[in-house]
């Protein structure tokens, strides 16, 4: 009886009653129960966890679309950044060695710049 249990933990004292029973052994379920508690061997019932049905899936999917928009918004962000952030990086790896040039198109600020 005890080995039956140890290799098949879930059996219940009525199945074991019956395995004793088809052995000529007639015994209370109470009895074994007793037998099964000297030797620290108790009963568990596994918790009963209800399946999810579609009706609970409809807000994860909702919820994790939002995310995905937002995540997709700072993923554009970031990109334009980088970009932004290369050509300011080239601009001033290519200008560095030249002197800066001021071109001016209005008359008025051209003799400005000329008498300054």
């Amino acid at each position: 009886m005890l080995r039956t249990v140890r290799v098949n933990p879930p059996t219940s004292t009525k199945d074991l009653q019956h395995d004793l029973a088809a052995d000529g052994v007639t015994v209370h379920r109470s009895t074994i129960r007793r037998t099964l508690h000297k030797v620290m061997l108790y009963g568990r019932v596994m918790q009963k966890k209800p399946f999810l049905r579609p009706h609970h899936k409809q807000p994860l999917e909702g919820q994790s679309a939002g995310i995905s928009g937002v995540l997709l918004v700072f993923a554009l962000l970031e990109f334009i950044i980088s970009i932004c952030t290369s050509a300011l990086a080239c601009k001033a790896t290519c200008c560095a060695g030249a002197a800066a040039t001021i071109h001016l198109n209005n008359p008025e600020t051209r003799n400005l710049a000329e008498n300054v």
